[in-house]
């Protein structure tokens, strides 16, 4: 009877022994997951500051070229304009001499 006790006892033993493995093991992949999601968590939020630092970037780069087409554009008006002054100017001499040959007729 001593030995079927023995027995018993070493199965109990046994079972406390493996449900304590199994809440260890349970506890390390649980931790394992908390840290494989903190490490993808962190990881996606440094993937989206280095594209939103990129965005930044590339933003400030249009906004400079959208200048210097809007400063090219505005020389180009000036320019534009000063020849229809002088055109105009041109223009008012030939009337100008037009009219004063006219009158010397």
């Amino acid at each position: 009877m001593d030995e079927i006790n023995e027995v018993l006892q070493a199965e109990k033993e046994a079972e406390k022994i493996v449900t304590q493995a199994q809440k260890e093991s349970e506890k390390i992949v649980s931790k394992a997951r908390e840290e494989a999601l903190t490490q993808v968590a962190q990881e996606k939020e440094r993937i989206s500051q280095q594209l939103q630092q990129r965005l930044n970037a590339k933003s400030k780069e249009m906004e400079k070229e959208q200048q210097k087409i809007l400063l090219q554009a505005q020389e180009k008006a000036a320019q534009l304009e000063q020849a229809a002054r002088k055109r105009m100017a041109k223009a008012e001499k030939i009337v100008l001499e037009k009219v004063l040959t006219a009158d010397e007729d």
